[in-house]
């Protein structure tokens, strides 16, 4: 069972990055590049998509973490972690990824999230 688990994780993440390439090369793609220069349509196919499947299977998304149940415990612990993720966001910002020394403290900060 767990095996199955795996296989519709990753066939499910590669339909997924198959998409988001499939519309970034589209001219809507070209056209967000275009006008806003970021990756929106991208993100939000990469959100909606997967979402979709787990509607269209009739899975139970609150065992996927996703529920409305209690609004109050969900906002309580956003706003919590707002402002330790802001002062975090600020310090990366300063961060020139496009250099070595820069490329090397993004990646420490994501392996850091990974363990």
């Amino acid at each position: 069972m767990k095996a199955k688990a795996v296989v519709v994780v990753v066939v499910v993440f590669g339909l997924t990055l198959l998409l988001a390439v499939l519309v970034g090369l589209s001219p809507i793609g070209a056209w967000e590049r275009q006008v806003s220069k970021y990756f929106f349509i991208e993100y939000a196919v990469m959100i909606a998509f997967p979402l979709l499947i787990l509607l269209v299977t009739r899975r139970d998304l609150a065992s996927y973490g996703l529920s409305l149940r209690n609004p109050r415990y969900h906002l309580s612990i956003a706003a919590i972690a707002i402002v330790p993720v802001a002062i975090g966001e600020v310090f990366l910002s300063l961060v020139n990824y496009r250099q070595w020394s820069g490329a090397l403290i993004l990646s420490g900060v994501q392996m850091e999230d990974i363990s």
